[in-house]
């Protein structure tokens, strides 16, 4: 296509040549396009400029050239570029941590009773934020990649023995997990891009009561979810892919969550929640 220009730009600037992207630093990129595939991806596609190959019009079977961006940086707008098409996922919430267990003894020979805390509440998902752009060709513009939150402390866990009789004793809570980050570019003086996730609260510590002949416990309960501050990945299957980081044979979606630590066992401390998956965005360049 080197032959080929659209208004003094080269089709090599404008056109991924075969529609087929690298998998650069693992990062999945977009599927290759084809104009017999049920998958469309509009937000990838380049414009239709009128030219074709082999019957088929260029923007059906390639896509526009584009960046990866994972960290947070600057990225520079190719020359006579006009507008850019965005598609960003904020950083996914930490998991809360587990409460910690409690187990409690009465003396003289008295009864003893036990149960685990409760479990950590899941993080938030990141927000996935797409538009269209007008921009400046050959301009630099700053890209923020947002941090997955990180996970909440576990609760510590409580242990008594009654040396005279009764006994009661409760696990402390888990933390909260963090909330993810948000991903965009600045444009000007605007932000433009997706909140990160809330995090998960963190699991109820468990009480344990005994005294002569009797006992009594309750598992803590568990911590609720974090908020996703809009909707998630809902992109499929015409307008953009779900963004996503290729690790062996599976595929782990930038932007989720982090899980919620599972309770401590009984007298034990619990376990502190996962942190969340960093977010990430593709730019892509058009050019009317």
């Amino acid at each position: 296509m080197s032959n080929y220009f659209y208004k003094g730009v080269n089709l090599s600037q404008i056109y991924v040549n075969d529609g087929k992207l690298s998998n650069q630093d693992n990062y999945t990129g977009i599927p290759t396009i084809s104009n017999d595939s049920y998958v469309v991806y509009s937000m990838v596609r380049p414009l239709n400029f009128g030219y074709s190959y082999r019957g088929d019009n260029l923007n059906n079977i390639t896509t526009s050239y584009y960046s990866l961006v994972n960290e947070t940086g600057n990225i520079k707008t190719p020359t006579n570029c006009k507008s850019i098409n965005i598609i960003c996922v904020g950083g996914g919430g930490g998991g809360g941590g587990s409460g910690g267990g409690a187990n409690a003894k009465a003396g003289l020979k008295g009864d003893s009773s036990s149960s685990s805390g409760g479990d950590g509440g899941q993080g938030g998902f990141g927000y996935y934020y797409t538009g269209k752009l007008y921009v400046q060709g050959g301009a630099t513009y700053e890209v923020t990649i947002g941090g997955g939150g990180g996970g909440g402390g576990s609760g510590t866990g409580n242990y008594i023995s009654g040396a005279g009789g009764d006994a009661s004793t409760q696990g402390k809570a888990g933390e909260t997990g963090g909330a993810g980050s948000p991903s965009g570019i600045k444009i000007g003086n605007n932000f433009y891009g997706g909140s990160g996730g809330n995090g998960g609260n963190g699991g109820i510590g468990a009480i344990a009561f005994a005294k002569q002949n009797t006992s009594n416990s309750s598992k803590g309960d568990p911590g609720s979810s974090g908020n996703s501050p809009n909707s998630t990945y809902n992109g499929a299957p015409n307008s953009y892919p779900q963004l996503e980081l290729k690790s062996g044979n599976t595929s782990i979606p930038y932007g989720i969550p982090g899980s919620g630590g599972s309770g401590g066992n009984p007298g034990t401390n619990g376990y502190p929640g996962n942190s969340g998956v960093h977010g990430s965005a593709i730019i892509v360049y058009l050019y009317d």
